[in-house]
């Protein structure tokens, strides 16, 4: 059975909600599913997978998640060359409209300094997820 790591940074619960709908897309469709919050984790905590996914909501004027961005700086010998890699980034327009996705434009960068391979476009949801269900839906979809 293939499997998905799920690496999120979550304070208000957005990312952790969208993360587990996702978790749930990829399960129904015959995945194993490891959900991680990046609170306290380094890379070693992830172990081996088929996809990975890196989720972190924006703060202020394009911040990581705390914790998501401790997680991140402290992955400097990960070895993710050539892995299937996919992002999901929260913001929200009505707190900064020009970095509001900035936490999936950084995650990338990271990924590509890392030859990741990159699978699918990010996943970029504003505001409310409850109201977004279907567009998760819809990008696990089209990662497979």
């Amino acid at each position: 059975m293939k499997s998905v790591k799920i690496v999120y940074g979550s304070c208000g619960g957005n990312t952790e909600l969208a993360c587990k709908i996702a978790a749930g897309q990829f399960e129904k469709r015959g995945y194993q599913v490891t959900l991680l919050s990046a609170k306290n984790r380094t890379y070693k905590d992830v172990g081996d997978f088929d996809l990975l996914v890196l989720a972190s909501p924006t703060y202020g004027h394009g911040e990581l998640e705390r914790y998501f961005g401790m997680f991140l700086s402290s992955s400097a010998d990960w070895d993710l060359e050539g892995k299937d890699v996919a992002i999901i980034g929260l913001g929200d327009r009505k707190y900064d409209a020009d970095y509001h996705f900035e936490s999936a434009r950084t995650i990338e960068r990271y990924l590509v300094d890392k030859k990741a391979n990159l699978v699918g476009k990010p996943l970029m949801l504003n505001g409310s997820i409850v109201l977004q269900i279907n567009r998760v839906e819809l990008w696990v979809d089209q990662l497979l």
